[in-house]
């Protein structure tokens, strides 16, 4: 039986995804991108799972290691979507609580390069 591949993975991870198992597309995505850590869109793809299940600090962490990753101009599409997912996860992690100022003093070179 043949392991399976990063793409498979995320394949797998966006079933899970559209029937609303964040949980299960999240863990589905973090083997893609261990797979293949060069592409911004398993961590990419990652950052939403995680934002729809409410974990707003792993979001926020997926979307800088994805982020990190885009070239200048590579895909103007996908920073916009981490650009705004990015805020989105920030508002509603602070709106409950798992993101604070000390959040932000603490990670301030990782938030860094979104700038």
């Amino acid at each position: 039986m043949a392991s399976a591949s990063a793409e498979d993975y995320k394949n797998k991870g966006n079933e899970s995804f559209k029937s609303g198992q964040f949980t299960q597309a999240a863990e589905l995505y973090t083997k893609a991108e261990k797979l293949s850590p060069d592409d911004p869109v398993y961590p990419s793809n990652l950052s939403a799972a995680c934002y729809e299940a409410g974990d707003y600090t792993a979001c926020v962490g997926a979307i800088v290691r994805s982020w990190k990753l885009l070239s200048v101009g590579s895909s103007p599409s996908l920073a916009l979507r981490l650009s705004a997912r990015m805020c989105k996860a920030l508002i509603q992690g602070i709106r409950c609580g798992s993101v604070c100022n000390e959040y932000f003093r603490e990670n301030a070179q990782i938030l860094a390069p979104m700038e």
